[in-house]
């Protein structure tokens, strides 16, 4: 078993790089939200590493990546990326790891319905923000032409605009974000819109 021996941390109020290292020197990259990264970073080391160090570091049941460039106007952040990575990484965590994959607002519909194709043959099981988030008419007819669930709501903030979106079933499951919402309580409107409505809901 490959182990997790260490977690180390670079921060400032704004961004937390997070270093982890393996009993067999692997070593891993990643972040926590820019929110008071600061004090997310406490969070981190106080609750988290304790339950993390020791355990089997291949042991991932659930697994997001990005695909596409932010906003990106169907450029990808370089040429081939996404079609390059997509099979790489199922082929790395195996058939037995959830897929989730964010298309950080990057594509419009045509080229985002070929991208959820490839994601879709890789057995990925759901397509965030694919096209952008405001643009809710673009997300349905990528909803509306794939089978693999497509998400979105991690940015808007507005319950008329949620309601909108719930309305026309632009996404198969809907991701409100608690700080972008402003609390619980709005948060959990949200949640009762889309159970009316019929549609799950996984908040971000």
């Amino acid at each position: 078993m490959i182990k997790l021996v260490k977690i180390e941390t670079f921060t400032n109020q704004f961004v937390c790089f997070v270093k982890i290292t393996t009993s067999e020197g692997h070593i891993g990259w990643g972040q926590v939200a820019p929110y008071q990264a600061d004090i997310t970073v406490t969070v981190l080391h106080r609750m988290v590493a304790p339950h993390a160090l020791g355990l089997d570091a291949l042991d991932i049941d659930a697994f997001k990546f990005r695909v596409g460039a932010e906003c990106g106007h169907d450029v990808d952040e370089w040429p081939g990326r996404t079609e390059s990575i997509v099979p790489v990484i199922r082929n790395v965590l195996g058939a037995e790891t959830a897929l989730l994959v964010d298309g950080n607002s990057g594509f419009l519909p045509a080229r985002a319905i070929e991208v959820g194709q490839v994601l879709q043959d890789n057995g990925v099981s759901h397509f965030e923000k694919p096209c952008p988030y405001w643009e809710y008419h673009q997300t349905k007819q990528v909803t509306d032409a794939l089978d693999i669930d497509v998400t979105g709501g991690e940015q808007d903030c507005e319950l008329q605009n949620w309601q909108y979106m719930i309305d026309l079933k632009a996404v198969d499951i809907v991701q409100p974000g608690i700080c972008y919402l402003g609390g619980m309580t709005r948060t959990l409107r949200v949640a009762k819109m889309a159970d009316t409505a019929g549609i799950p809901v996984t908040p971000h």
